[in-house]
């Protein structure tokens, strides 16, 4: 059903910019639960790691787009940092010891849309790889701080927002089946609907579904494939999910869920070409 005037403001719009809107929105409300201490986060450090990764990524981005001879679009660097400020744990200028994570997962963010672009179509979701790079040399990894039940409402109203234009309900309902359902399985007699619970408002996962899974260009063509792709990377995002003594954190679980929508387009630009070529 057509609603006049919001569907009128997203059609003005495009989903970069509207996501653009939205985290600056979701930041901006962060900010203000840390000044009435709702959130553990401290509005210094919270400024001071938002204005530190913003100046690496465009630093980085300009050096690169240069190196590379490339057009960089600014749009899409803010939204990489504004996405790093939201999981990464805010750090002081002193504590030198956590300076390392934020510094170095915005300087591979930048450096995997060139390095790992082929067609100029960047491979891995930026911030996930940036992240996942920078957490063996950091020591620690993103603490994805944005999943509190504070934020919940916030990314639930952006993000049908979102959904209303890029139209990704089957990838996100293939996610949250998939994630839901098997920490419902999994959890103890009596205990599913509180686990369930607790990942729903607890943790990153609106989050991660709306802003970090349905990144445009590392998707896969095709209903089949996005519902695979959400249900594989839902699947590694459960955190009881491992191969062996390995397990893997949200940022993984995204890299391999977009090596296999790559793999996806492959084949299904393949077929495409063997159908043209008869």
């Amino acid at each position: 059903m057509r609603i006049g005037g919001l569907d009128d403001f997203l059609a003005r719009r495009t989903p970069g910019k509207l996501l653009l809107i939205f985290l600056m929105l979701l930041l901006a409300g962060a900010f203000v639960l840390s000044l009435l201490k709702l959130i553990e986060q401290k509005p210094p450090a919270l400024l001071f790691t938002t204005a530190l990764v913003s100046v690496t990524c465009l630093a980085t981005n300009w050096a690169f787009a240069y190196v590379f001879g490339a057009k960089s679009k600014l749009e899409s660097v803010i939204i990489t940092s504004l996405i790093l400020a939201l999981i990464v744990s805010p750090v002081v200028p002193d504590d030198l010891n956590s300076l390392a994570l934020p510094l170095l997962a915005s300087a591979w963010a930048m450096a995997s849309k060139y390095i790992l672009a082929p067609n100029r179509r960047h491979l891995f979701n930026p911030a996930a790889f940036g992240v996942a790079l920078a957490d063996p040399i950091a020591g620690h990894g993103a603490s994805w701080w944005v999943g509190t039940c504070w934020l919940v409402p916030p990314v639930l109203i952006g993000g049908l927002l979102l959904l209303r234009k890029i139209r990704c309900l089957d990838l996100l309902l293939s996610f949250t089946v998939t994630v839901l359902g098997m920490i419902a399985l999994m959890s103890p007699p009596g205990y599913a609907w509180i686990f369930v619970r607790e990942t729903f408002f607890r943790s990153a996962f609106c989050f991660f579904a709306i802003v970090m899974l349905t990144e445009p260009r590392t998707l896969p063509f095709g209903r089949p494939w996005r519902i695979a792709f959400g249900a594989l990377v839902g699947y590694l995002y459960v955190p009881s999910t491992h191969i062996g003594s390995l397990h893997f954190t949200p940022e993984t679980a995204l890299l391999l869920g977009n090596i296999f929508a790559a793999g996806a387009k492959w084949t299904k630009q393949r077929t495409a070409r063997s159908y043209a070529a008869r």
